[in-house]
């Protein structure tokens, strides 16, 4: 008898031991840290220890929908949205070993202060949403930029306003503390309300204005300022126009030496006296050409013009451009 109660006692023990090595996957506890900026964003940390058996291929941990800048383990996160979550692929990292492993995701969390029915500044703040297995302890710390003055609220999905009787919290200035006092179910979610002040976040009573109005300001302020540049500032294109004149420094008679390393071109530099006022050219019917000299060149021109000049007109006022008297000038 002594040997069969000693045989049942060792099937027990097996039994036990069979037992707690085949557990059931569970988060064993869930450290949330959330340090609350005067723009209403945040900084959130989440430290989960969680115990795996071994078969948790494409393991997914739900963080909320507008979570951005995600990191695990200091590494980059891969995620993607679906059913309003952002869904954490974590099974890169746990594997297919069985055991225990901690996770650390850090992520933001933009725009938590919205307006209640009562026009009253209220902060949203999303702990959990949702993790597939069940979590056996939950602790929260919450910073505000300023001293806390209400009472924080809970809800959860299973339990909702509820929550709280399982729920220890504390304040002390600026931080709360808050810790779970039972096990939280699979697929829990759970969100801490808080009344803020004014003084606290006083940039989300400034209302921007919409995007249609904003349109609708730049265009009307971009068809004023083309009205203006029409009618003050705009000018007409420049047109290109052939010089009269030769380039300042150099004589028309003079281009041809510097284009073609050639002599002094005098027909040319005579056209140009004329379209100065210099001379006036006369075409008789014969067919003999005369110049007449209209003023005097003085050191207005350049030295070799009017050395050429005063060669060919000496003090005469006209001359007849005959082949030897020209020809000898040129």
């Amino acid at each position: 008898m002594r040997k069969l109660w000693i045989c049942a006692a060792l099937v027990c023990v097996i039994l036990l031991q069979a037992f707690s090595v085949s557990a059931a996957p569970a988060a064993k506890s869930v450290g949330a840290y959330a340090t609350v900026s005067p723009d209403g964003s945040c900084q959130m940390t989440l430290t989960v220890n969680v115990y795996l058996d071994g078969g948790a291929e494409g393991l997914n941990f739900p963080l909320p929908a507008k979570a951005t800048n995600i990191t695990v383990n200091g590494s980059r996160a891969h995620s993607r949205l679906e059913d309003g979550l952002r869904q954490v692929d974590v099974s890169r990292i746990v594997g297919k070993a069985a055991g225990d492993f901690t996770l650390t995701f850090t992520y933001s969390l933009p725009n938590l202060i919205v307006t209640n029915d009562a026009d009253q500044l209220e902060l949203h703040l999303p702990v959990l949403a949702g993790f597939a297995y069940p979590v056996q302890g939950l602790e929260l710390s919450v910073t505000l930029p300023g001293e806390i003055t209400a009472k924080p609220a809970f809800s959860s999905g299973y339990h909702q306003a509820n929550i709280e009787k399982d729920i220890y919290c504390t304040t002390a200035g600026a931080t709360i503390t808050a810790v779970a006092q039972t096990e939280l179910k699979d697929h829990e979610t759970l969100t801490m309300t808080l009344l803020v002040s004014e003084e606290m976040f006083p940039q989300k009573r400034i209302t921007p204005p919409d995007f249609q109005t904003v349109n609708t300001l730049t265009a009307v302020f971009f068809a004023a300022a083309l009205l203006y540049w029409v009618i003050f500032l705009r000018n007409l294109p420049g047109w290109p126009a052939r010089r009269p004149t030769p380039p300042e420094g150099y004589t028309a008679g003079e281009m041809g030496s510097i284009l073609h390393l050639q002599g002094a071109d005098l027909v040319t530099m005579i056209f140009s006296w004329a379209s100065l006022g210099y001379v006036r050219i006369h075409l008789k019917p014969s067919g003999h050409v005369t110049l007449y000299r209209r003023m005097e060149m003085g050191n207005e021109r350049g030295g070799f013009e009017q050395r050429c000049f005063h060669m060919l007109f000496g003090k005469r006022d006209s001359l007849e451009v005959t082949p030897n008297r020209y020809a000898e000038i040129c």
